[in-house]
């Protein structure tokens, strides 16, 4: 059995976003759930546990000024999905966070995340202000 070490519990995406390996195409996967300290990815790769990756996001302007950042993250755990076990979940966590990128992941945390079960979060938790 693990046990939740998250001061504040992650929110699952409510709007489809691909994160893409940086300086390419390729996607690496979907993002699932967001928290002040990282994500959940949905992807076809089977990611072991300290790969660091870095990943770029294309979000439309009205999510961020500029439409595509980057940002590092590193794997923490993999498992296969338990719907569909040919692609796997990955937890990873921010590195490293830009100033830039920290407005960017607190307003998809925010605007895109669901808000049930969160009623203990404030604004002064995010790992990244």
């Amino acid at each position: 059995m693990t046990t939740e070490k998250r001061r504040i519990q992650r929110r699952n995406v409510t709007y489809y976003i691909n994160l893409n390996e940086a300086g390419t195409s390729r996607t690496l996967g979907v993002l699932m759930d967001i928290s002040p300290g990282g994500f959940r990815l949905d992807s076809r790769d089977q990611i072991p546990e300290g790969i660091v990756r870095n990943f770029c996001v294309d979000l439309p302007n009205n999510v961020a000024p500029q439409s595509a950042r980057t940002f590092t993250g590193r794997s923490k755990w993999c498992r296969p999905d338990y719907i569909d076990p040919t692609t796997y979940n990955v937890g990873f966590e921010f590195i490293n966070i830009s100033k830039g990128n920290a407005g960017l992941f607190q307003q998809i945390y925010e605007n895109y995340g669901s808000k049930s079960g969160d009623s203990k979060r404030n604004n002064n938790d995010y790992l990244w202000r």
